[in-house]
């Protein structure tokens, strides 16, 4: 039985070591590869290993691609997201923070660090370069963004003010006024969302997704019954689906 084991756990050790120098030879040849290469080609290599989810293979060929050329926004976001993904976050802010530095004028790059910020939970730093954009061009789906990113800090009078002002400004852009709607709605002022939500499906307005966000306001709101009404309209009147919740 010793002897098995010995045996077993020897055969244990050499699998791990070959699964590490294998690790180590795609390194190395990938970094000779990347030396030999035009940028083009060294970030298709790494965006098709990212698509396909390898991202260990990914990771040198997007390295070098962003070493390359460090204003290049995609090879940045990429390399974020394969160092994300690969369990290293702080790399990760690194590389988003030499992309912020590199590429500090440009709104698209800007947004792109936003957006990876938001997705990685740092939401004061999504909200600090939200603000910069919003600033330049504030459209439905930043505002929104933006306006979400407070309610995850919890900031939700900041969030309703925000997105009330912008909706002042922009009153043909219904997606600010949705956004606004959210923001009454996390805020818990629900008779004011619920009045947006409203007038957004008497404008026909994302009509399924807003009647779902009507919905839930006013079940939050204690209007069980307009809210049954809401949801089954939401599910083309299948009951089935809200007998739990009609129970309550």
């Amino acid at each position: 039985m010793v002897e098995k084991y010995r045996v077993g756990h020897k055969l244990l050790r050499v699998r791990a070591v070959i699964i590490f120098l294998s690790f180590v030879i795609t390194l190395a040849t990938s970094v000779v590869y990347c030396g030999t290469q035009s940028f083009v080609s060294i970030f298709d290599r790494g965006e098709a290993f990212f698509a396909a989810g390898k991202y260990s293979r990914a990771l040198p060929f997007l390295s070098a691609a962003f070493r390359m050329n460090p204003h290049h926004g995609m090879a940045g976001w990429y390399l974020a997201w394969a160092c994300e993904k690969m369990g290293m976050p702080e790399d990760s802010f690194r590389v988003l923070e030499q992309l912020r530095a590199h590429n500090y004028t440009d709104l698209s790059v800007i947004e792109l660090l936003a957006d990876s910020y938001y997705s990685l939970s740092r939401f004061e730093r999504a909200e600090e370069l939200y603000r910069q954009i919003v600033a330049v061009n504030p459209n439905g789906d930043l505002v929104r963004k933006l306006v979400q990113v407070l309610a995850w800090q919890k900031k939700y009078t900041e969030g309703m003010e925000f997105a009330d002002r912008q909706a002042l400004k922009n009153p043909a852009d219904l997606s600010i006024v949705e956004a606004s709607a959210d923001a009454h709605c996390w805020a818990k002022d629900y008779d004011s969302a619920i009045k947006q939500y409203n007038r957004l499906l008497t404008l026909g307005h994302n009509r399924q997704k807003v009647l779902l966000k009507l919905a839930e306001a006013l079940r939050f709101s204690g209007r069980k019954k307009e809210a049954l009404a809401a949801y089954e309209q939401y599910l083309g009147g299948t009951k089935k689906h809200v007998s739990k919740f009609r129970r309550r």
